[in-house]
């Protein structure tokens, strides 16, 4: 299934860019338009009107771990954590825009061994009153850290509370800006689907939607203050809710988890905020889902995260105002020994947690506290290292040593 699968979906996404570099190319033939290549963190193809336009990119993220201890006790419920490697992600994508008006992407990831859909979308541009008008398979809007792309993450992997937001699923996104583009806002009717879009049954329909500002905002001063709230009500699909989490360390087995839980209804809800000003940085979030369970009665999880970091380096976390969500780090001054410039680098620490305790369900509460080097070489390139210490509650403790190799374009 595996190299079926993989080769099926390669070959789609390259037949798709195939066919519609020929149809812009043809289409822009009369008007003598033709796709020019060039390099934008990427490579892309478009006409000097910009009418039309190919990108093509990837990325890569390559991770070794390193169990450097853990308790007895720790060892006894989960066995013993062994060192390992593998890629995180490894994915190519292939978006663009026709006519000026349809904008589309078809992203897959082959980290798991099998090909999956990441974002495969059709969508509309120039709508009055919206900046984002999308149908296909993509990220709910919750969350500034899960809404944040993977390969802007200061640290390895996303906080605890990441266990409670949807990610990718098959729906209909809107959205737009307010505020004169320091505020935006998102929403979307979803289903919940698999790792190819697919979902059948009657009803089963989730809304979720995310409003941020940035009431403070100065790309020339690198200044910001944002704020962000996330919502989301949903009908679970079988009638069954469960949730489980390792520690930030993908490696690891899961330390807490609940059974599954009989619900009808599941609201989630996030409250989230960043700040950066010049070399200095900081973001936190809070999440909580309240399980409303079958023949009554509530169940309320929650978690949360707060890291602060610091450039030691003469750079800065950009911000993209109006999505409300970090951008790529450039570096004043890209690595090149021969000149004697070594790129950006930054350090932060991060504390997470959660709690899977409530009305009776034990699933667990877990605490982890991190430290992160990054390094970045260029736009495209870098380093991240980091050690965890996680700590599930009544089961002693495990630290752990990351490192990862990163290219994305």
């Amino acid at each position: 299934m595996f190299r079926g699968t993989r080769s099926v979906l390669s070959v789609g996404a390259a037949g798709v860019a195939i066919v519609l570099l020929a149809a812009a190319v043809a289409a822009r033939a009369a008007d003598g338009g033709t796709l020019t290549p060039s390099w934008d963190n990427g490579m892309v193809m478009q006409t000097a009107d910009k009418e039309f336009r190919i990108r093509v990119g990837g990325r890569i993220h390559q991770d070794w771990t390193f169990f450097a201890s853990q308790s007895d006790s720790l060892a006894r419920r989960f066995g013993d954590l062994q060192d390992g490697t593998e890629f995180r992600r490894a994915r190519i994508h292939v978006d663009g825009i026709a006519y000026g008006t349809t904008e589309w992407r078809a992203e897959f990831d082959f980290s798991s061994g099998d090909a999956s859909f990441r974002e495969v979308y059709v969508g509309l541009r120039g709508v009055p009153g919206l900046s984002t008008l999308r149908l296909g398979h993509m990220q709910e809007p919750f969350s500034l850290e899960e809404i944040t792309s993977s390969n802007y993450l200061v640290f390895h992997e996303y906080g605890l509370p990441g266990v409670f937001t949807p990610a990718y699923n098959a729906g209909l996104l809107l959205g737009g800006t307010f505020s004169s583009g320091r505020g935006g806002w998102a929403a979307g009717v979803f289903r919940d689907s698999d790792n190819y879009g697919k979902n059948s049954g009657d009803g089963k329909f989730t809304f979720t939607g995310r409003v941020v500002l940035a009431p403070v905002y100065s790309k020339e001063q690198k200044r910001v203050v944002h704020l962000g709230f996330s919502g989301s009500t949903r009908n679970p699909n079988g009638g069954v809710v469960k949730y489980s989490r390792k520690p930030e360390v993908n490696l690891a087995p899961n330390f807490v988890g609940t059974p599954n839980i009989a619900a009808d209804r599941v609201n989630l809800f996030g409250v989230e905020t960043l700040v950066s000003q010049g070399r200095f940085f900081a973001q936190a979030e809070g999440i909580g889902s309240r399980v409303t369970r079958t023949g009554g009665g509530n169940a309320m999880f929650s978690g949360g995260y707060a890291y602060a970091g610091w450039f030691l380096t003469d750079d800065h976390r950009p911000y993209k105002p109006g999505q409300g969500v970090a951008d790529r780090v450039v570096p004043t001054r890209n690595f090149d020994p021969r000149k004697r410039e070594w790129g950006a680098l930054a350090v932060a620490v991060r504390v997470s947690y959660l709690d899977l305790d409530d009305s009776g369900i034990k699933g667990g509460t877990l605490t982890d506290g991190t430290l992160g080097l990054d390094w970045f070489l260029n736009p495209n390139t870098s380093v991240k290292a980091g050690y965890v210490v996680a700590r599930p509650k009544g089961t002693g403790a495990m630290s752990a040593f990351q490192l990862r190799a990163q290219f994305d374009f």
